[in-house]
Order: C-alpha cells, then structure tokens, then sequence
C-alpha cells in the first residue's frame, strides 16, 4: 500500500459547487438527483476517502514510531 506523505487530518474538502467540478456534478444530475444533492453525494465521497485515509495515516504514525524504537533499541545493543 502507498504511503500517505501529508496528514489527512488537515485536508480540505474541495467546494464542489464551483465551476471546476461542474463537469462531475452534471455527470450525476438525473431524474432523481439534483444539483444540491450531487454537490452533497460528492462531498460525501470526499469524506469517507479520507476518512479512510486517517486511518491509514495513523497506522503509519504508529508502525513508524515502533520502527524507530526498535532502531534505536538496536543501535543501543551495538
């Protein structure tokens, strides 16, 4: 799996009611869904990726710490 380089937890969800995303909203937008609730479905899809992504930022910070011990415990042998 790659690594995560920038905490997630400091991401920002981008505003998906902008022209730039205007391309993704009317790709949604049907008989059932609206422009709203295309902005909201794609807001969603944002937040859980990264939600998804803090967990897997906050196993790396944990299995890096253990890995730095477990250097140092060996430097501490030689």
């Amino acid at each position: 799996m790659p690594r995560i380089r920038n905490d997630p937890n400091f991401n920002v969800c981008p505003d998906y009611a902008s022209d730039v995303f205007a391309k993704s909203r009317a790709q949604l937008v049907n008989d059932n869904t609206n422009e709203a609730q295309a902005i909201q479905l794609l807001k969603d899809i944002w937040e859980a990726n990264n939600n998804s992504n803090k967990v897997v930022w906050q196993r790396q910070v944990v299995e890096d710490r253990e890995e730095r011990v477990h250097h140092e415990q060996m430097e501490e042998e030689e």
